[in-house]
């Protein structure tokens, strides 16, 4: 298991728990959407812990020693030498102390993609569309990372916002006061947005967009 992948799924698990603390601080109306976070960031814990128990469940290659050529004297074994005692890691145990059984990822992973824009000023709208090989039921979790302007708007499938689950928005009017970009030079800004699909199974499926032009984003990854 690399690095690369441990903290992709730390941080998925931060940055849930975060934005369920902030969104449970703040107006009663959004503190409905809490219980996605915490759950988003559970589905996160379980697929890191599956990966790592998985990783320590695989067996170690022994190399094979080489075979002599006929007439060639055998080596003259030497005393044995006692091995380095290693302490044994301990498995992940829950509270009741027993061993947490790993559990992988069955079925196939999500299919669909890739992350489209929309923009019509104000606003470029962000569509993605996946299946459940399956039958089960998906969870989008989206996110975005350096816009300096606007207010981003991430989907949720409760039915009194106006954005469905698998969509999001980012708003830009023209302007410099809190919520709005200057477009002295266009409506093109840079940002990227992020979408994460969790299936009932574990799998996670990740999209990616940059800026707020019309477009298609890069093949979406299994992560």
């Amino acid at each position: 298991i690399t690095w690369s992948r441990v903290f992709t799924k730390l941080d998925c698990v931060d940055s849930r728990m975060y934005l369920a603390l902030g969104y449970d601080l703040t107006a009663d109306r959004h503190r409905k959407h809490v219980p996605d976070f915490l759950e988003t960031a559970k589905k996160c814990k379980q697929a890191l812990e599956n990966d790592l128990q998985e990783a320590a469940a695989t067996p170690t290659p022994t190399p094979s020693r080489p075979t002599p050529a006929a007439g060639t004297p055998a080596p003259t074994p030497t005393a044995a030498q006692p091995s380095p005692t290693t302490a044994a890691t301990p498995a992940p145990t829950t509270t009741a102390g027993q061993p947490t059984p790993m559990t992988t990822p069955s079925g196939g992973k999500p299919q669909g993609g890739p992350l489209g824009a929309t923009l019509s000023p104000p606003n470029t709208s962000y569509a993605v569309s996946f299946t459940d090989p399956d039958g089960g039921s998906l969870t989008y979790d989206w996110s975005e990372s350096s816009i300096s302007c606007g207010t981003f708007t991430p989907g949720t499938a409760s039915p009194d916002d106006d954005i469905p689950d698998n969509n999001a928005r980012w708003s830009h009017p023209n302007g410099t006061g809190v919520g709005q970009c200057p477009h002295d030079q266009g409506t093109s800004h840079t940002g990227s947005i992020v979408v994460e699909v969790f299936d009932e199974d574990g799998h996670i499926v990740r999209c990616t967009y940059s800026g707020s032009e019309s477009g298609q984003g890069p093949p979406c990854e299994e992560i």
